[in-house]
């Protein structure tokens, strides 16, 4: 493919001097799939002079050297944390290419979509990088410390995690297992996560425990936004996040989200997975429809002391310290 010849590249690099991925603000939008970073990546690339990469660490359409789901850059020795410098630096990043069956040469001059962004990205020089891929969320440690890129992560209820994954029949196995692969859990975590639910919800606790450890890690480069909060208030959370991500929240991006959660849909069709514009005040809590009691039993098992350390509510959706002044007065009623 033309975009990723030794030739071009040389030329690319020569023209840029370097030709890594350089701009004045790096961001990565980080979290589980299904969590709204394509959303906010869309959102935080809105405004004039910024570029995205879409997913570059999907087995799947991004990088050739990347196959496993979730690449753990963050643990000591990782040879993903090589596969990143060379990303970033722009060196040797070879990317998927079209199938035997799509090939054509207009396919070969222009390249993928992904290539042609990281392409774009290099050469235009943005003053906004903004990578959104949820699977870099177990490097992202690294991507802070050796390459300063401030991370935003997403976390969405565990409830609506299950219930996004069903809609687009996605089966959670297939991430879990390559985390448990590269020993982000436990053989007996793997072991005991045999029901639908409980896949979902180790998924959801092994990917966000390392949110909250890199948060802790990094209070200063690492932002958390919560789905239901974003749903409940767009404009409000937004402001937050561009404040703590040390960007404005401009004029441009502040229509975007206008138009990205003005619309009608509550619940998106089911082989719908991207770019819908929704409804997202009603959408908070609509995924309790759609997922029985069992598994809600299930998840919260897994995932409540996580989810409310993260975000701050209770399962509910309470504020902690208004679901503790219930619990008294209950208490205090028995008595």
């Amino acid at each position: 493919m033309l975009l990723q010849s030794d030739v071009f590249d040389q030329f690319v690099s020569s023209i840029t001097r370097g030709g890594g991925l350089n701009a004045e603000c790096r961001i990565v939008v980080c979290g589980t799939h299904r969590s709204g970073t394509t959303l906010l990546g869309d959102l935080l690339s809105s405004d004039p002079r910024s570029a995205q990469l879409f997913e570059p660490f999907c087995p799947l359409i991004g990088i050739e050297d990347v196959d496993t789901w979730y690449a753990a850059g963050d643990r000591p020795g990782s040879n993903w944390q090589g596969v990143i410098d060379r990303f970033v630096a722009g060196r040797k990043t070879k990317w998927h290419t079209a199938p035997r069956d799509s090939w054509s040469l207009r396919r070969w001059l222009k390249g993928t979509p992904m290539l042609r962004q990281y392409v774009l990205a290099r050469v235009l020089r943005p003053r906004r990088i903004v990578v959104k891929c949820p699977y870099l969320t177990l490097s992202a440690q690294y991507l802070i410390e050796q390459h300063d890129f401030r991370v935003l992560f997403t976390v969405r209820h565990p409830g609506a995690f299950l219930a996004s994954l069903r809609r687009v029949h996605w089966d959670a196995a297939v991430w879990l297992d390559d985390l448990a692969k590269q020993g982000s859990c436990t053989p007996d975590e793997r072991a005991m996560a045999t029901t639908e639910a409980t896949q979902a919800g180790l998924l959801w606790l092994v990917v966000n425990r390392h949110v909250l450890a890199t948060r802790q890690r990094f209070p200063d480069s690492a932002v958390l936004l919560s789905h239901e909060h974003f749903c409940d208030d767009p404009h409000g959370q937004m402001a937050r996040v561009t404040r703590s991500l040390g960007i404005v929240y401009s004029d441009t991006m502040r229509e975007a989200v206008t138009r990205a959660t003005g619309g009608d849909v509550v619940i998106p069709p089911a082989d719908k997975a991207h770019f819908l514009v929704r409804n997202t005040v009603a959408m908070v809590g609509e995924w309790r429809d759609r997922v029985s009691a069992r598994d809600e039993a299930e998840l919260r098992m897994l995932c409540e002391p996580l989810y409310q350390q993260l975000v701050g509510t209770d399962w509910l959706g309470r504020p902690l310290s208004a679901a503790s002044s219930d619990r008294d007065t209950a208490r205090v009623a028995v008595n």
